[in-house]
């Protein structure tokens, strides 16, 4: 083996030592500030590597290559810092990398975030990066979420959110363990929601005043969940043709969204029609909607105030002693889907009222008419209160009177037998 020497050379304040091997180049930090002690280095290595093997010359140098990646990602580090907790949530909403989602969802993962935040600072104050956090401290995370009596549901989602925003958040975290890959689901056994009766319905409605009052209405006789009802828009009700027509915010985030049309009932029709339309701004419940942007679970505890207020029970213990909701706003829901069916309404009609989302529906469901699902809602009973005065009945149509203008139609006639047919109908004639 060829005998080798170093040079020395300077990078910032620290001494580098370079030597050829077999005309192969090494770099090394010496450690040292002055060139003195970087030349002491530099014989004590020579020196040494005179009498070593090349096995051994190979393993230095690869030792001396590793203690100059660290080098490296020191420096990168101070340059570059790992992302801290503190910032992590604007990292989160800035990535290119995350999961589009609707703004409530959006909010939603803000207010798990925010718990997961506070409960750093006050359990692992120390650990303010965002690799910091175990594999141990997820789990712990977790199982604070379980004592605090929480269901199944929350800490999925919790997991879930937190599980795709560290692993979202990977690169600029300088992460290579996701601490949530290892923590499972749990196994959520919903309980669903049951339904009102007709006289709690009743007690609950007329209990209620103003925009509290309408909001039951409009979630009895349209099966619209509690944030569609809440955050519905003047532009989006048609008092005219008698509909609503809504993307919920469910499927909002979809591309196209999942359209659904509600024919409005009679008595909804008159409790919409107490606000004048000159006095229709953006919202038809706009103090509603302004408390569900700013805090939702505000909006679901008055209703469920509102509900043991009036002696119906919301909540009750399971065998574990776990609290779960009965009764809640979604009740309505439930009550819609019941009430459409006690009125014959086909399942495929109500099943695209309410816009279900299961595919196997959604064949059935295509060519639902507009007649199918006003008979559906309009064979709904009135519920609220005193009944409001329902919709004039249209007129029997003289069907002998319309065969009879159809079979006059020719090419010179047709406007005029067109526009008497419209008015038969009962239908706006829309020039041609």
């Amino acid at each position: 083996m060829k005998r080798t020497s170093g040079h020395l050379y300077k990078r910032g304040q620290v001494y580098y030592l370079r030597w050829m091997v077999d005309g192969q180049v090494y770099n090394r930090s010496t450690g040292a500030h002055n060139k003195r002690d970087a030349e002491n280095f530099r014989d004590k290595l020579m020196q040494k590597m005179q009498g070593q093997t090349e096995v051994e010359i190979l393993s230095n140098v690869a030792a001396g290559i590793e203690g100059r990646r660290a080098e490296l990602a020191a420096l990168d580090e101070q340059e570059n810092p790992p992302l801290t907790i503190a910032k992590a949530w604007g990292a989160f909403v800035r990535s290119q990398r995350r999961n589009d989602c609707s703004e409530r969802t959006l909010d939603d993962y803000a207010g798990y975030f925010t718990r997961f935040e506070k409960w750093m600072t006050n359990h692992h104050p120390k650990k303010l990066a965002m690799r910091d956090v175990t594999e141990e401290i997820a789990a712990a995370y977790m199982n604070s979420i379980t004592d605090a009596g929480r269901s199944a549901g929350t800490y999925n989602k919790h997991r879930d959110f937190l599980k795709g925003m560290f692993s979202t958040l990977r690169k600029e975290a300088k992460m290579t363990v996701n601490p949530f890959d290892g923590i499972t689901r749990r196994t959520d056994n919903q309980h669903s929601r049951r339904e009102l009766t007709t006289d709690e319905i009743r007690k609950v409605c007329q209990a209620a005043a103003g925009e509290l009052r309408t909001l039951f209405a409009i979630g009895i006789y349209t099966g619209l969940r509690l944030g569609d009802v809440a955050t519905l828009k003047w532009h989006e009700v048609d008092m005219t043709r008698g509909r609503i027509t809504r993307v919920p915010n469910k499927t909002a985030r979809k591309k196209p969204g999942k359209v659904v049309l509600i024919p409005i009932h009679p008595v909804l029709h008159d409790i919409l029609s107490e606000t004048p339309p000159g006095e229709r701004g953006e919202y038809v419940l706009p103090k509603m909607a302004e408390q569900y942007h700013r805090a939702p679970p505000t909006l679901t505890r008055q209703i469920q105030a509102h509900f043991e207020h009036n002696g119906i029970k919301t909540q009750e213990k399971r065998k574990d002693q776990k609290a779960v909701t009965i009764v809640g706003f979604h009740s309505l829901r439930h009550n819609f889907v019941s009430l459409c069916r006690d009125a014959n309404a086909p399942l495929a009609v109500v099943e695209a009222i309410v816009g279900h989302s299961n595919p196997a529906m959604t064949r059935h469901y295509t060519h639902t008419s507009e007649q199918a699902a006003g008979l559906a809602v309009n064979g709904l009973p009135s519920l609220i209160g005193d009944v409001a005065k329902a919709l004039p009945e249209p007129e029997p149509v003289d069907l002998a009177h319309v065969r009879e203008l159809v079979e006059q139609l020719n090419g010179r006639n047709w406007k005029k037998i067109k526009s008497e047919l419209f008015e038969i109908l009962n239908m706006k004639h829309e020039p041609a």
